[in-house]
C-alpha cells in the first residue's frame, strides 16, 4: 500500500527508451485515479501520445508514486538474480492497433517491502514461498476490473462503440494470455502459472455474470424494442463472437443460457436493420451463428430453435417474408430459412417425441407475425406433430402445404403419413 492521497499525491509511468523522454527520469505519462475500488486500492487510468517509432519496440516501464518531493517505485513481486531489476514489458503490435490508440492493461500495482521483509517472504515463511500466488489474485482481481472498463463502452451501442470494443478487447486478451517482464531482455513470466487458460476461464466467468441478470428483461408483455432487449441482443451477439474467435470453453448450461439470450421478439423492420449494421461483416456474425446452432443440434439442445429469429436477421440474403413461391420450392432448407444447418438431423432425432413442440409453444409469442419462422418450426417437427402444432399456432396454408411437399417429395408414401396429410389438409 503506497499510502497515497488521492487528493494530493500523483502517480506517472517512467520508461527506457521511448525518444522525447530521458530513461527513468522524465515522467511519460501521468495517472487519473478514476474509480475507488474498496479494498483493493484505486482504478488508474492514463493516455499519452508518443511518436510512431516506438511501435514494434521492446519498452521496460514502471509506475512511480510522486509524494512531494519523495517518491517511490513499484515493486514486482517476481523472484530474479540478485542485482536484476524486474520492469514491467510495453510491445506494441501495429497489427493490432485500434487506430492510433494502443491500451496497455495492467494489474495491480504494489509498494516495495524492506529488504528483510522480502527476503522472509522468499525463504522462511510457509506457505508464503511463492509469491506468484498473490500476483495471480491481484491479476484475477484486476483482470476483473478491466472487463467491466470494457464492457462499458457497450452502454451506448453504436458501430463505432461495437469496433472499438473488439480491438481493445483483443488488446487486453494478448496483453493477459502471456505475462510477460522485462528484466535484461523481455521475459515470460512462466512460474506465474497464469496465462490464456486463466484468461479465458475469468472471461467466461464474466460473461455467465453479466447475461444472468439479462435474462429476465425480456418477456411478451414488453411490446416495445427498448433498451434492455437491445442491451440482451447485443451482449448474446457478442458473447456469441467472443466464444467463437477465442474457443472460450462452453458448457452446455452456457449453451442454453446464450440461446435464452438469442431469443427475443421481432423488432420493428428498421430497428432491426439498423441492430445488425452495429455489428460489421469481418466479425463473421453469420458463420458463428451457423455454427453455434449446428453444434447445439450435435449436442440435443433444442433451445436452439428459440434463436432463429436472430439466425434469420444476420443471416438471410433476401426478406423471408416475400420470397417467390418458385423459390421456395427449390429446396426445403430454402424454403425454411435454414440454409447452412443440418434440421434434418435434429427433426430425425425428434422422431415420436414431443420436445420440440413444447419448447415452441413456450415461446409461442415469437411467432406473431413471422412467416419465415413459421416455415423453420414447421420444418423442425416430426410429422407426427405438424396436426397438433397448426391447430396450436396461427397457419399459413401456403406454408403449410409447401413444408409437407417438402417433407414427402422424396418420402415413400404409407398409410401413416398419408392420414397425417389427409389432418393437415382438414385442419387447413
Amino acid at each position: 500500500d503506497f499510502k497515497l492521497d488521492t487528493g494530493k499525491h500523483k502517480v506517472f509511468v517512467r520508461a527506457q527508451g521511448i525518444s522525447g523522454y530521458v530513461n527513468w527520469k522524465d515522467n511519460v505519462c501521468e495517472m487519473t485515479f478514476t474509480k475507488d475500488l474498496g479494498e483493493h486500492g484505486h482504478l488508474m487510468e492514463g493516455c499519452v501520445t508518443i511518436h510512431k517509432n516506438n511501435i514494434q519496440k521492446p519498452i521496460p516501464y514502471k509506475y512511480y508514486a510522486a509524494r512531494g518531493k519523495d517518491g517511490e517505485w513499484e515493486f514486482i513481486y517476481k523472484p530474479c538474480q540478485k542485482g536484476m531489476i524486474v520492469n514491467r514489458f510495453l510491445f506494441i503490435e501495429p497489427a493490432l492497433l485500434c487506430g492510433t490508440d494502443w491500451h496497455q492493461y495492467d494489474d495491480i500495482v504494489c509498494v516495495k517491502p524492506s529488504d528483510t521483509l522480502w527476503n522472509t517472504i522468499k525463504n522462511n515463511i510457509p506457505g508464503l514461498k511463492n509469491p506468484e500466488k498473490e500476483v495471480v489474485k491481484g491479476k484475477q482481481i484486476a483482470a476483473k476490473v478491466m472487463l467491466e472498463s470494457l464492457f462499458s463502452i457497450l452502454n451506448t451501442w453504436t458501430p463505432l462503440n461495437v469496433s472499438s470494443f473488439i480491438h481493445q478487447f483483443h488488446q487486453f486478451f494478448l496483453v493477459y494470455r502471456k505475462p510477460m517482464v522485462y528484466e535484461d531482455k523481455p521475459k515470460e513470466w512462466t512460474d506465474l502459472q497464469f496465462g490464456e487458460k486463466e484468461i479465458k476461464q475469468l472471461i467466461i466467468n464474466y460473461l455467465r455474470e453479466t447475461a444472468h441478470p439479462l435474462l429476465n428483461q425480456n418477456n411478451a408483455s414488453c411490446p416495445s424494442w427498448n433498451k434492455a432487449k437491445k442491451n440482451k441482443l447485443g451482449l448474446a451477439v457478442i458473447t456469441l463472437v467472443l466464444g467463437e474467435y477465442y474457443s472460450l470453453r462452453t458448457s452446455k448450461d452456457d449453451l442454453v443460457q446464450l440461446c435464452s439470450l438469442l431469443c427475443l421478439e421481432k423488432p420493428p423492420a428498421d430497428e432491426a436493420k439498423s441492430f445488425k449494421e452495429l455489428f460489421p461483416h469481418e466479425l463473421r456474425v453469420e458463420q458463428y451463428l451457423k455454427r453455434f446452432c449446428n453444434h447445439c443440434i450435435e449436442e440435443k439442445i433444442n433451445e436452439w430453435l428459440w434463436t432463429i429469429p436472430a439466425f434469420h436477421l444476420f443471416t438471410a440474403s433476401v426478406d423471408l417474408e416475400h420470397v417467390p413461391v418458385n423459390t421456395l420450392l427449390d429446396s426445403e432448407e430454402k424454403c425454411a430459412g435454414l440454409e447452412g444447418l443440418v434440421f434434418v438431423e435434429c427433426r430425425n432425432k425428434q422422431e415420436h417425441k414431443k420436445h420440440l413442440l413444447t419448447l415452441m409453444k413456450n415461446k409461442k409469442h415469437l411467432m406473431n407475425g413471422d412467416r419465415a419462422l413459421f416455415r423453420s418450426w414447421f420444418t423442425l417437427l416430426p410429422l407426427e406433430d405438424l396436426v397438433e402444432f397448426i391447430s396450436e399456432f396461427s397457419a399459413y396454408p401456403l406454408d403449410c402445404l409447401l413444408g409437407t411437399f417438402h417433407r414427402l417429395k422424396n418420402s415413400q408414401i404409407h398409410y401413416r403419413n398419408f392420414e397425417v396429410c389427409c389432418l393437415i389438409l382438414v385442419h387447413l
